[in-house]
């Protein structure tokens, strides 16, 4: 309970000191500032009386709470009729930018791609029936059938671990292993 103004002015200052710092903080990451100043933006572009206009702090908090605004629109029809992007959806891909770089890296080979790089490198022009074939008599590779690889390693925890990939991803991981055998060979030409 306050008792006084001097009580009043020090909850006064202790408020404010939190929220500078939970604006500067908004500020400083770009994707929430673009949203922010976009929304002030539109409420000018709409002839929003200045009294009634929405505070930079307010614009900043509405910009830092993404699920809510970047949800993409639903249409009302069924017919999606092609537009220029909007103000609003640049910002989404800003923010979806920003966010994704922020989201790591995936995680590495697992031991079918490895498997598969060592069997391009020895074959650079292998085909995917023929990788299929080859598959089959490589070590720690369980059962090809059901649509599936199933494979055996063990981790570099020295747990054994049993994986599967579709036969269908076979496509995507030969593809891959082939330009990164063309990069390597590019790279040590350079």
């Amino acid at each position: 309970m306050l008792h006084s103004l001097a009580d009043l002015n020090r909850e006064h200052r202790r408020f404010w000191k939190k929220q500078t710092a939970a604006d500067q903080a908004r500020w400083n990451n770009v994707s929430v500032r673009r949203v922010a100043l976009g929304l002030l933006k539109d409420e000018e572009l709409r002839g929003v009386d200045v009294s009634q206009r929405m505070t930079l702090s307010l614009a900043l908090q509405h910009g830092a709470q993404a699920r809510h605004f970047f949800r993409p629109p639903r249409a009302r029809t069924s017919v999606r009729l092609r537009k220029e992007p909007s103000a609003h959806h640049a910002d989404t891909r800003a923010f979806h930018r920003e966010v994704s770089r922020r989201g790591g890296k995936s995680k590495g080979c697992d031991f079918l791609q490895l498997t598969i790089d060592r069997l391009v490198a020895a074959r650079p022009r292998i085909r995917q029936g023929e990788l299929l074939i080859a598959l089959r008599s490589e070590p720690g590779i369980q059962e090809i059938g059901k649509g599936c690889v199933y494979f055996v390693f063990t981790d570099r925890r020295d747990r054994k671990i049993e994986d599967k990939s579709p036969i269908r991803a076979l496509k995507d991981r030969l593809r891959r292993a082939r330009d990164k055998l063309a990069n390597s060979a590019k790279s040590e030409s350079d």
